[in-house]
């Protein structure tokens, strides 16, 4: 497997180099057909390689005290031996073959048809690179004989349709893998199946496959939302993958073995979940001079199932001023949550009655025993309007790069909901030992009682729960602080007004983030992990340690990062077809 991975880094490197094209994605959209699994396309990359290098990641990443911090990081990576490696083993560096490589490249599983009875490892992917001017490069470097010794491949030769297709085998015995590739018309089709690349070099010379994904209204509606700039657009039609995973359900709930003892009906699973409704989840990203932009959408034909959990309200956004200005993130929007938990009892009764059933009975014990209802005085008592914050707290903290969070919700009832919820509190014995009780800006706090990594406290005040955790419940005192009219609000910062003037008035859920203090935040948490010499997870070698990533007395400061990172927002729309978002990062200038 590593080998083929090796032979297809070539690949990888030539579908990295494309040609601006005012065709957006072009005619290798309809290489595909409509209900292919997976479908990346990728559309004028040596524009967005130069967007890329003005933008705040690259500026930052090639910032001299930003190297300097990361110097342990530059010298594990070992790219300049790494690159080394690559031009002994096929004569030239990635970056030269990133400089002679054009065109447009497209990335798809076609179908999924007899995977699974085929008992495949993976799903067979083809790959589709336009070379452009530099096509006999590409192809002399592919077939010399210094290229293949190194690779350590056995090759075969065969001519399909005028073209010489090669079959490149790795290994032997049981572990024999194989690449099927060729070069034909200016394009290189390439795919650990033969077939798949036979039928790509048909479709292309036939003008396409019948029934084209790039000719199917899912596209036009993906393109119409992501822009005819867009470098790259990412789709997964779920339609095509629901098959495969109802079948393999149907078959799990089949086996005596599963059977015994069996709390959720899997052969009706998928269904249950709605996930036999949903549509496509896709996205794109655009990468300008003075800006980076994505989207992305989910479709679906019915909200049920987990879906119908997904009850976003209706614009437009709340905007009270109570939100502090110097938060490092807002989040603002409309959300039934009340409406929510139904859907989710819903599902949870359809899918697992046995654990509903438990679920009803504990519900009904608490309300006899408090004397209330907790789904009609709690949960019923909670509004639409949703807010999210991230602050840095003051002063220093127990873990360093924790931030202060708080949640901020409606409520339709006040007075009920705190009641009800005072009942419960004293019913449950959370008396002083565990909770401490505090009176600030005419508002009762409480907070867990002592001081630790790991705060936690709420308020009701002013027809809102605020609910606070973190490193301390400082973002719940100072939404109290706003609610009074004592310090700045969120939207009368510039660049918040800035970035609300592109959001539409149907949005039911904005976001602000101030970038440069989230990545000084990221900083300080690398820099406590080496300190501490903590494994970081996923990152671990072999004897459970983490290889060096940063020094961290050379930590950059805030005013570092301020030359190249200026602020990130976005914002959520839906319709009768689907849920989609929006989002743009503002490079300093």
């Amino acid at each position: 497997m590593n080998k083929i991975k090796r032979h297809l880094l070539v690949a990888a490197a030539l579908l990295a180099g494309l040609l601006p094209s005012a065709r957006a994605f072009g005619p290798l959209a309809n290489l595909v057909g409509e209900q292919a699994p997976l479908v990346v396309l990728v559309n004028d990359v040596p524009g967005l390689v130069e967007n890329w290098k003005e933008g705040p990641l690259a500026r930052t990443w090639n910032d001299g005290q930003v190297r300097e911090f990361f110097a342990p990081l530059h010298e594990n990576l070992k790219t300049a031996e790494w690159d080394g490696m690559l031009k002994q083993q096929i004569g030239h560096s990635a970056k030269e073959i990133l400089a002679f490589v054009r065109g447009g490249a497209l990335i798809a599983i076609p179908s999924l048809e007899g995977w699974q009875e085929r008992g495949r490892e993976e799903p067979p992917v083809l790959l589709v690179a336009e070379l452009g001017e530099n096509t006999r490069k590409i192809e002399e470097l592919l077939t010399s004989k210094a290229y293949m010794e190194k690779a350590k491949i056995t090759r075969l030769t065969e001519h399909y349709a005028g073209a010489t297709l090669y079959i490149d085998e790795f290994g032997g015995g049981k572990n024999v893998k194989s690449v099927a590739w060729l070069i034909s018309d200016g394009n290189l089709y390439c795919s650990p199946s033969r077939q798949l690349v036979a039928v790509a070099l048909d479709a292309a010379r036939a003008g396409g496959v019948r029934d084209a994904f790039g000719k199917s209204e899912r596209f036009l509606r993906m393109t119409e939302r992501a822009g005819n700039n867009a470098h790259v657009l990412a789709a997964i039609n779920f339609q095509a993958i629901y098959p495969v995973f109802d079948a393999y359900m149907k078959a799990q709930a089949a086996n005596p073995e599963n059977r015994a003892g069996m709390m959720i009906d899997l052969a009706n699973l998928g269904s249950t979940l709605g996930l036999d409704a949903l549509g496509d989840i896709y996205g794109a990203v655009t990468l300008g001079k003075d800006s980076a932009e994505s989207m992305s959408g989910l479709t679906y034909s019915a909200g049920r199932g987990l879906l119908k959990m997904l009850a976003f309200g209706e614009g437009p956004l709340p905007k009270p001023a109570f939100l502090p200005a110097d938060s490092l993130t807002t989040v603002v929007g409309k959300f039934k949550i009340s409406d929510s938990f139904t859907a989710l009892e819903e599902v949870v009764q359809a899918a697992l009655p046995m654990i509903f059933g438990y679920y009803q009975n504990t519900l009904s014990s608490l309300n006899q025993q408090y004397g209330i209802d907790i789904k009609r005085d709690l949960v019923g008592s909670l509004g639409d309007d949703f807010y999210m914050i991230q602050r840095a707290p003051a002063g220093e903290t127990a873990v360093p790069g924790q931030l202060d969070q708080a949640v901020v919700i409606s409520l339709q009832d006040e007075r009920l909901f705190a009641s009800t919820l005072g009942k419960l509190i004293t019913g449950s014995g959370a008396g002083e030992s565990i909770l401490a009780k505090r009176e600030y800006l005419g508002a009762t706090l409480y907070s867990t009682a002592g001081a630790g990594a790991n705060a936690f406290g709420w308020a009701v005040a002013n027809g809102h729960l605020i609910i606070g955790f973190g490193a301390s419940v400082g973002t719940v005192e100072s939404v109290l602080q706003g609610m009074a009219g004592k310090i700045d609000s969120f939207w009368d910062k510039a660049s918040v007004a800035s970035a609300l003037s592109e959001v539409p008035s149907d949005a039911f859920g904005f976001s602000y983030q101030d970038t440069a203090g989230l990545v000084s935040n990221f900083f300080d948490v690398l820099a406590l992990l080496a300190k501490t010499k903590q494994p970081v997870p996923g990152m671990t070698g072999d004897d459970g340690k983490t290889p060096e990533l940063v020094n961290p007395e050379a930590k950059p400061g805030i005013e570092t990062l301020r030359k190249y990172w200026d602020y990130n927002f976005a914002y959520n729309q839906r319709d009768a077809l689907g849920i989609y978002s929006r989002a743009k990062t503002v490079y300093k200038k």
